[in-house]
């Protein structure tokens, strides 16, 4: 038989060990604060975090030799120092990218503000540019490869100039504001008392540079414009005869009220047939300390007569 605990104790003089009391077991109260998850389980769902993962995976895969990536960091392992520091950077690169976005979202606003007031401008200048009634369709088809071959002479040309060419398709009026336009803008920077022309050709370069009887029109054709003394030639159309005839007709009325303008004619005069690409131009002179054309054309120096002698031969070759 066993003897109890205490008769042990007693008999031997030891003192009885305490007796063990079960502690009551207290359930969690609805409002306490939940346990936060360790940082990797909130790493895990994070996408900021996740491309960390990604972009160091690839570091990791590089091919030896190759440039040496600095793995990122997860802002739970990195210090508070850093972390504060890379918080300041990401708002610092906010700021910059929402800066960046407004600048280009007022840039965009002023492009369409500025096409707006020229689409308005011109269709008040076509609104202002009546026709004089005669025809100017010929019932002939016309394409830009009809034009382009004596466009690309007249680049080529040091002293021709050719401007805005108006879009083939567009409305003949729109097309003819715009060549009023481009003729505006040319006399402004010619500056007041300098003399110009209006004029139709088949080739700008060629009626530039024409010596008396060389080239193609009437009678053998035309005096060039730099055998007047002229310094340049600005093409501003270019379409079918009858819109080019009707153009000229409109400028020189327009400009002959200008002193230095030197059209004796009303214009139209020198039409090329139907079916013939034809081009308006102005041509235009500085006078400088000169008198007149003539005397400037008779001391011009013999390097730019030259010039202008190679210019033709290209228009022939």
């Amino acid at each position: 038989m066993v003897a109890p605990a205490g008769a042990v104790a007693a008999s031997t003089g030891a003192p009885a060990p305490a007796a063990v009391v079960a502690e009551p077991v207290v359930a969690p109260r609805a409002d306490a604060p939940q346990p936060r998850a360790s940082a990797s389980t909130d790493l895990a769902d994070d996408p900021w975090h996740n491309f960390i993962d990604y972009f160091n995976e690839l570091a990791a895969s590089a091919p030896a030799g190759g440039t040496t990536t600095r793995p990122l960091r997860r802002q739970a392992d990195a210090s508070p120092e850093s972390a504060s520091a890379f918080a300041l950077q990401a708002a610092r690169e906010l700021r910059e990218a929402r800066a960046r976005e407004r600048t280009l979202e007022v840039a965009e606003a002023n492009e369409q503000l500025r096409r707006r007031t020229e689409r308005r401008a011109q269709v008040e200048a076509v609104e202002r540019f009546p026709l004089s009634g005669l025809p100017v369709d010929d019932g002939c088809k016309y394409v830009g490869a009809d034009f382009q071959p004596q466009l690309d002479l007249a680049e080529r040309d040091e002293f021709l100039e050719v401007m805005g060419m108006p879009p083939l398709f567009d409305e003949p009026r729109a097309r003819f504001a715009m060549a009023e336009a481009s003729a505006r803008h040319q006399l402004t920077l010619l500056g007041g008392g300098q003399p110009f022309k209006f004029g139709i050709t088949r080739g700008p370069s060629a009626r530039f540079h024409n010596r008396e009887g060389s080239g193609i029109g009437p009678r053998g054709g035309y005096k060039g414009y730099f055998e007047e003394g002229y310094d340049g030639m600005v093409v501003i159309f270019c379409g079918p005869p009858n819109h080019c005839a009707e153009l000229e007709r409109r400028l020189i009325a327009t400009h002959r009220p200008n002193r230095a303008c030197q059209n004796s004619a009303d214009g139209g005069e020198g039409k090329a047939p139907s079916g013939v690409a034809s081009f308006v131009y102005m041509s235009w002179a500085k006078l400088g300390n000169f008198a007149d054309l003539e005397t400037k054309r008779k001391l011009r120096p013999p390097s730019l007569i030259s010039r202008s002698r190679d210019c033709l031969a290209r228009t022939r070759g």
